[in-house]
């Protein structure tokens, strides 16, 4: 995992500060090897990991000091009561999500924005320092909106044509960024089962990226979202250098929040390396989507 420290002075990097006497002996390398700077992102290699590319990773030996946990109590939750609790027992660090797929479509805060403020102020408030996770959800893994609409006519398994009752759902589709989601099936390779809507027709009538792999029913309500960035392209293509000018919106939000929280000093992780994102980021990209496949990468 990739870990960051973060001053909000000045949000740089900054060095780590010597290990404890009882630790000075031990000798940790950091990881600086042109070797493996040449995996082109978004793909990935066992033997050259490129989040080993980063010229800081933290040697493990910095963390013995530390004990945290995975702070993931619902909204519901009294997160001042918590974290008061977790500080009396000896706690110092919490890992705490905000996941792309929380940030609102506009960009301009979360769509959890209340309940990640009562987390984090709980957090200064009682002396534990926060694990900022920065994560693209395989389930919901950037900015969307979602709605559901009735079909107007049976769709059968195996069909690349579907069609919708009301006109303004139809309107709505944007071809090639909205996907139907939740048909409910048990994908082992993690796909999110979205498939894409490739046209729509002022009637209804749309067409899909590929078979449907159940059968739905004239006036089932099915499920829709639009993606505010698309799942990973070829480098160099407008789609990709969206998805990675909307990544780096969605870091500096991220930590821009955390600061306005009154938090000075916290963590970054960057998970994970070689799942991050799953179907959205992973080897296929936007191929697990397509069938046939809609890009060309290029392996070099």
């Amino acid at each position: 995992m990739l870990l960051l420290i973060v001053s909000a002075a000045s949000c740089q990097l900054r060095k780590r500060e010597a290990a404890p006497p009882e630790q000075a002996a031990v000798k940790v390398d950091r990881y600086v090897d042109p070797a493996q700077l040449d995996v082109p992102w978004p793909k990935h290699s066992h033997l050259k990991q490129p989040w080993r590319a980063y010229l800081e990773t933290v040697p493990g030996v910095a963390f013995l000091d530390g004990l945290g946990i995975n702070y993931n109590l619902p909204h519901t939750a009294n997160h001042d009561v918590a974290m008061r609790m977790l500080a009396e027992h000896g706690f110092r660090r919490v890992r705490i999500e905000i996941g792309w797929g929380s940030v609102r479509r506009d960009e301009t805060t979360f769509n959890n924005a209340a309940d990640l403020a009562q987390r984090l102020q709980a957090c200064k408030k009682h002396g534990l320092r926060p694990l900022i996770l920065l994560n693209a959800h395989h389930g919901w893994p950037c900015p969307m909106a979602s709605w559901e609409a009735a079909l107007a006519a049976d769709a059968p398994e195996g069909s690349r044509e579907i069609a919708l009752r009301n006109e303004k759902d139809a309107m709505s589709c944007v071809p090639h960024r909205t996907a139907i989601f939740r048909l409910g099936v048990k994908d082992p390779s993690h796909n999110v089962e979205d498939i894409f809507i490739t046209s729509m027709d002022s009637q209804g009538k749309g067409t899909l990226s590929r078979p449907l792999p159940v059968s739905l029913k004239a006036g089932q309500k099915v499920a829709f979202r639009v993606y505010k960035y698309l799942p990973a392209h070829p480098v160099g293509t407008p789609e990709f250098e969206q998805l990675a000018e909307g990544w780096l919106r969605y870091a500096r939000l991220v930590t821009d929040f955390v600061v306005e929280q009154g938090i000075e000093d916290f963590d970054l992780e960057l998970w994970n390396e070689l799942s991050f994102g799953s179907a959205f980021m992973g080897g296929k990209g936007i191929n697990h989507y397509y069938d046939p496949p809609k890009a060309q990468f290029t392996a070099k």
